[in-house]
């Protein structure tokens, strides 16, 4: 994952920590300072680092990142099920994932929907749980712009990996559709559609 930050012009170089990891940060054309990071498993990046300036003044800068983007997993296949990897089952990380990227894309798109915070592992999902997912999902699904090829909601039950594929390919798809479209803005004059402009 790349980890990028935004600094002073006079700093020259930048180095620390992360996530207990020795870092050295390069900069890029831009001027922003870019590292490389492994993925955080929670999504939590503890910055301890030193920033040097021009002069040989070095500064301290302490922090922790959340990043609340989701994470989707849209790839199982039959052989995660055969080989029994981790894909290949249904835990509690699973239900987290799916049920905080649910809570998380609702909120943007302002659709109500009620999910389950904290799954343990040892938790037992429930039909109720099962139905409360799908139906979450086939809100969100019809409640904003879907790409040709989004999957149809699965139908309950769920208990296929091309399911859950399907379900997880649907929150992604609106989540992809959704930020994209925030950076799509059109400005004064940039559109036109067979119109001609006075000349003088």
């Amino acid at each position: 994952m790349v980890l990028t930050l935004a600094l002073a012009s006079n700093i020259e170089y930048v180095r620390g920590r992360i996530n207990g990891e020795a870092v050295a940060f390069e900069q890029d054309l831009a001027g922003s300072w870019v590292t490389n990071v492994d993925q955080s498993s929670d999504n939590r990046y503890e910055l301890d680092l030193e920033m040097e300036d021009a002069a040989g003044n070095i500064g301290t800068y302490h922090e922790t990142i959340v990043y609340v983007l989701p994470r989707f997993i849209t790839d199982r296949t039959q052989l995660d099920i055969d080989e029994q990897t981790v894909k290949g089952y249904l835990n509690a990380s699973d239900m987290e994932r799916v049920e905080s990227n649910t809570e998380l894309i609702a909120g943007y798109l302002a659709v109500p929907v009620t999910v389950k915070k904290n799954w343990k592992t040892g938790d037992l999902p429930r039909v109720s749980d099962f139905k409360r997912i799908r139906d979450n999902v086939e809100k969100i699904r019809s409640g904003y712009v879907i790409r040709a090829d989004t999957p149809e909601t699965p139908a309950q039950p769920l208990n296929t990996w091309q399911k859950w594929n399907d379900l997880e390919k649907i929150l992604y798809d609106v989540f992809w559709i959704y930020f994209n479209n925030l950076n799509n803005k059109d400005y004064c004059g940039e559109i036109s559609a067979g119109e001609e402009i006075g000349v003088i």
